[in-house]
């Protein structure tokens, strides 16, 4: 997978981001937890970096973590697993750091309601909801 992956990294994202907007919500969500697992696996990390390197992959995780139906709890879920990539790449380019700051107050919006409605929160995000609130409060 990781050699098709990269050999037809562009054609196949494309697609896949078209899944990524669907209007169907079960599409949607199982579109962003293939995502998450893809961009996980160690096997992936060019893959990975070179998704996260897009400003448009940004503003659809930022649209999907932020959406405001009430059943996306699920879909938030996903969406931050992929978002942390975003935030936590140490070496984002500047158009990747323009669009976290531009969209920072929608963002920690969402991540702070995220904490405080979740009773597990930390059992589903770990430390790195809190992480991720710090890093996007530094964004200047």
């Amino acid at each position: 997978i990781t050699k098709f992956l990269k050999d037809n990294f562009d054609k196949f994202f494309k697609n896949f981001c078209d899944l990524l907007m669907s209007d169907v919500f079960h599409v949607k969500l199982q579109a962003l937890k293939l995502l998450s697992e893809i961009l996980q696996k160690r096997e992936n990390f060019s893959v990975m970096v070179k998704f996260i390197s897009y400003p448009s992959h940004l503003h659809l995780m930022i649209d999907n973590l932020c959406a405001d139906d009430s059943r996306e709890k699920g879909m938030k879920f996903q969406a931050f697993h992929v978002f942390k990539f975003f935030v936590a790449n140490p070496k984002k380019g500047k158009t990747i750091l323009n669009v976290l700051r531009a969209r920072r107050t929608e963002i920690l919006k969402t991540l702070i309601e995220m904490k405080r409605t979740e009773e597990q929160s930390e059992i589903e995000y770990g430390r790195e909801l809190p992480l991720l609130i710090d890093r996007i409060r530094e964004l200047e």
